[in-house]
């Protein structure tokens, strides 16, 4: 493929961003702004030089508007594949699969773990951000979903209003668990929630050691959402179905150093 075409085939990438994202002014269709929505390119061949999804503008659209990029190629060599599944360490933020069947098997490799996030491969869309102290001292711990989170993250914080129901959204179909061990020098745990999720279909569910249930959050809090546990473990554990998706939560941990 020549440079020229590759600037083809991405500018058409970033234009088509903007229709899938403009569905929604059409009257049929304008409950369904909370969707997960998705370019899917199919290929047979991909440039090994000059190509580079990870192009200022390209990304750009795509983060900007809240759709994400899946790219299948059907029978590409090791070179042409190398230069498409870059990895983590590459900063991937599409996701791509190389196939060389045309069967149901074929197909489960990228619907089952990009469109049902089943975690048979890594999926790009929906990258977890790890629970990670806030303080030098380890005095508080945090985590959040999606990792471009956009709303408060304390009391003094609002969410943006009005919000296009597209950009910075958690995925479709999440299962992701957060394991918090209280320190050796602290008796309890204060965790403060802020979250917007599909009430009564999205959960950020928590639990003690014994992996009994102990709070339990769906459906739109402004203000924030605090409770107290002396659990040595602390289990949270996000699950979304496959309908609306929101702008996700935050978690703040403040752990309550021993008297």
């Amino acid at each position: 493929m020549s440079y020229l075409y590759n600037l083809i085939i991405f500018r058409a990438l970033a234009s088509l961003v903007k229709l899938a994202y403009t569905v929604n002014t059409n009257s049929s269709t304008d409950t369904r702004t909370n969707v997960q929505r998705s370019i899917v390119l199919l290929t047979a061949e991909w440039p090994t030089t000059g190509a580079n999804l990870n192009t200022s503008y390209v990304k750009k659209a795509f983060d900007d508007y809240g759709v994400n990029l899946l790219v299948v190629g059907f029978n590409l060599t090791d070179t042409e594949k190398s230069k498409l599944i870059r990895g983590a360490s590459a900063d991937q933020w599409y996701n791509a699969v190389n196939t060389v069947t045309t069967n149901n098997d074929a197909v489960a490799t990228f619907v089952n773990p990009y469109y049902f996030n089943d975690k048979s491969a890594t999926n790009f869309w929906c990258p977890m951000y790890p629970v990670h102290p806030t303080s030098s001292d380890n005095s508080s711990f945090t985590f959040q979903e999606p990792y471009n989170y956009d709303g408060p993250y304390s009391t003094d914080g609002q969410w943006t209003v009005p919000f296009d129901g597209q950009t910075g959204r958690y995925c479709n179909f999440a299962n992701n668990q957060y394991t918090i061990n209280r320190p050796d020098n602290a008796d309890g745990m204060t965790v403060t929630v802020f979250y917007e999720l599909e009430a009564g279909k999205d959960f950020l569910n928590f639990y003690d050691a014994s992996n009994n249930l102990i709070a339990s959050f769906t459906g739109y809090d402004i203000s924030s959402s605090s409770f107290y546990t002396a659990t040595p473990v602390l289990t949270a554990r996000f699950t979304s179905d496959n309908q609306s998706v929101f702008r996700g939560f935050n978690v703040n941990i403040k752990p309550h150093p021993t008297s």
